[in-house]
C-alpha cells in the first residue's frame, strides 16, 4: 500500500491487495468521514457488488460490534442491513477498521470457492489497511497550508547553522567563536 498517494488511492491498493491475497470474488473498502459521519465505499476490486454509502458509521454491524462480521447464508440470524446475502454466493466477511480508538471504516470481503478468510488473517488484512489509512490522513493534515492544529514549534524558521550562528549570536563588536556543535532544525 506504499504505491498509494492519497485516500482514494489508498481506499484502491487497499482492496485490490485483499482481494488477491485472499482469493476473493470481490472486496471493497469503505472509509469513514468523520465531518459528515459517513461511511463510504472508495475502493472495489474484482467483481464487487455496490455498497451503498452508510449514514452513521455505528449503523454497520461490523464497525458496532467492533469484530469480524460474516453472513454465511440467508438464515443467518444477522445480516447487514446495507449489504443483503446474495443468492449463489459463499455470503461475505466485514471487519472493521480501527487504528488506536478510531474507527476509520470497514473492509467488506466477498468470498468464493477457494477463499481464505480465516478471523484472524481477515483482523490482520483490516489492522494494515487502517494503518495505512491513519499514516496517509496524517501526512495530509501535516501537509495542508494554515493548518494551526500541528505545534507551534513545527513553524517556526530553522535557525541558522555553522560559523553564521556564532556570528549571528555575538554580540556588536567581538569576535565570534566557532562552536564545535551545530544549531540544527528538528524539521
Amino acid at each position: 500500500m506504499a504505491l498509494a498517494t492519497d485516500e482514494s488511492s489508498t481506499g484502491q491498493v487497499a482492496a485490490r491487495a485483499v482481494a488477491q491475497g485472499f482469493r476473493l470474488l470481490a472486496a471493497t473498502t469503505l472509509f469513514v468521514d468523520p465531518s459528515i459521519a459517513l461511511l463510504e465505499p472508495i475502493g472495489t476490486a474484482g467483481a464487487a457488488r455496490t455498497h451503498p454509502v452508510v449514514n452513521g458509521p455505528t449503523n454497520c454491524p461490523a464497525i458496532r460490534s467492533g469484530r469480524v462480521f460474516s453472513v454465511k447464508s440467508a438464515a443467518d440470524p444477522v445480516i447487514c442491513p446495507f449489504m443483503p446475502f446474495a443468492e449463489g454466493t459463499s455470503g461475505y466477511v466485514c471487519v472493521p477498521l480501527t487504528a488506536g480508538a478510531d474507527t476509520l471504516g470497514a473492509l467488506f470481503m466477498e468470498p468464493t470457492v477457494g477463499s481464505v478468510v480465516e478471523d484472524t488473517f481477515a483482523r490482520a488484512a483490516a489492522d494494515r489497511v487502517a494503518l495505512s489509512l491513519a499514516n496517509r490522513r496524517v501526512l495530509e493534515t501535516a501537509a495542508a497550508p494554515g493548518d494551526h492544529r500541528w505545534p507551534h514549534r513545527l513553524a517556526q524558521p530553522a535557525l541558522p547553522t555553522g560559523a553564521a550562528t556564532g556570528a549571528a549570536l555575538a554580540p556588536p563588536g567581538t569576535a565570534s567563536r566557532t562552536r564545535r556543535w551545530q544549531w540544527t532544525s528538528t524539521v
